[in-house]
């Protein structure tokens, strides 16, 4: 162990080695009361039990789980490492975040908590001290001491979180489902808006009545830099009934993402280098060349390539040059030709010097490919695609196929039609 990391109601994390993988690795060591507790709906899983089934757990924005060890002598689990602090350091006035990047945060934690509600998952401990920054300003979700499946949650059981940040339901031992999660980030939202909290109490039975009584100023008002959109989505979130809440996390993830596009919408837009990660995500999503891709798999190829802005007349592909990327048109037009004859124009959706990949870099290119219109093209470097996940290249090679077969009957169609 190199030293400790923080502490809370479910136990201690260190910073230690992993020798053998040579890496960092945090590791949460689990009071031995606590690990042992079992659930009313299931006594034969303890929480350190049930943090083996979170290592299932695929998402880029929540912390992998990499070892549990739970016996007579030690309970502890084992985590990948995050750098980067954790967003309490955004909490406070004076180090606020731009709205914009309090916006990306929140959606990208809402994914997060999307995917470990359709595990059947509610977290149960969602604050800024369990949201993790990489080195890089990523985020993740982390602290899974207070997770139970949501069917095991009943009412009566021990309450494991932090009061501040607890849904009404939560507080008064009743059972839990997603909204309560829903709640607790709309806290969250509320506190990096404003640098303050919705909701105070010297105790959780005061904390309650405040929460059930009153109505939290809209964060506009606290901070008027933040846009008057965000209000609805945050006081949606702070419901204090979960049926008043959004119905789903599909729902609020809409929400929030609307109010951001309009927001957008309305202001000058200089550079596709300032989109934010969900307007970002978004242009993907709509894309047609990523129909049979998931909400996660997008995720995971945001990481994988760049987007460029293109103007009229740029060349974006030579025919004859060895290739090692190919481009996915977002927007705008652009033609391609062979020998300067024009073959086909492309327009969003469609893929551009795939072959070089799927041919493995053998061969030149055989089409030019020109800018016809201002528009945005996104990036990705073949061996970047070659070092991906087995399910992202299954993904991007099932649509090359499906794009060169409708290529061939196209071809074909005008073939027939010549005399």
């Amino acid at each position: 162990m190199r030293r400790v990391l923080g502490s809370g109601a479910t136990g201690t994390v260190y910073l230690a080695d992993d020798p053998f993988n040579a890496r960092a690795v945090a590791i949460k060591v689990i009071g031995a009361d606590l690990a042992a507790v079992p659930s009313q709906a299931a006594p034969d899983l303890s929480i350190a039990t049930e943090a083996a089934l979170l290592g299932k757990l695929d998402h880029p924005h929540i912390v992998k789980i990499l070892d549990v060890v739970n016996n007579e002598q030690n309970h502890y689990v084992v985590m990948e490492y995050v750098d980067g602090g954790t967003m309490e350091q955004y909490c406070r006035r004076g180090s606020l975040l731009e709205w914009g990047d309090v916006v990306d945060n929140v959606f990208k934690c809402a994914k997060a908590l999307q995917y470990m509600n359709g595990m059947g998952l509610i977290h149960r401990d969602i604050k800024p001290a369990n949201m993790l920054l990489t080195s890089s300003g990523d985020i993740r979700l982390s602290d899974f001491g207070a997770t139970l499946f949501s069917t095991q949650v009943q009412s009566g059981e021990v309450s494991i979180g932090t009061p501040l940040y607890m849904s009404p339901e939560q507080l008064l031992f009743r059972p839990l489902e997603f909204r309560s999660d829903m709640f607790s980030l709309g806290i969250v939202f509320y506190e990096l808006l404003t640098g303050e909290k919705p909701f105070n109490a010297d105790s959780a039975q005061n904390l309650l009545v405040d929460i059930l009584n009153s109505k939290p100023r809209p964060p506009s008002q606290r901070r008027p830099s933040v846009p008057k959109q965000l209000d609805d989505v945050v006081a949606r979130m702070l419901a204090p009934l979960p049926s008043d809440r959004f119905n789903s996390w599909e729902e609020c993830l809409d929400s929030i993402a609307t109010a951001h596009q309009e927001l957008a919408a309305a202001a000058p837009r200089s550079s596709v280098a300032s989109l934010s990660v969900s307007e970002r995500f978004r242009m993907l999503r709509d894309s047609a060349f990523f129909a049979l891709f998931s909400d996660a798999d997008i995720w995971y190829v945001l990481e994988l390539g760049s987007f460029v802005e293109i103007a009229e007349a740029d060349v974006l592909i030579s025919e004859g040059d060895r290739g090692g990327f190919f481009l996915i048109l977002l927007e705008g037009h652009v033609r391609i030709s062979k020998r300067g004859r024009t073959i086909d124009l492309a327009s969003p959706g469609m893929s551009m010097g795939e072959l070089s990949y799927v041919l493995e870099g053998r061969g030149l290119r055989a089409t030019t490919c020109v800018a016809v219109s201002e528009g945005v093209v996104f990036r990705i470097d073949d061996q970047a695609l070659r070092d991906a996940s087995h399910t992202c290249r299954s993904r991007f090679e099932k649509t090359f196929l499906q794009t060169m077969a409708s290529w061939l009957v196209d071809a074909n169609t005008r073939l027939s039609a010549m005399p």
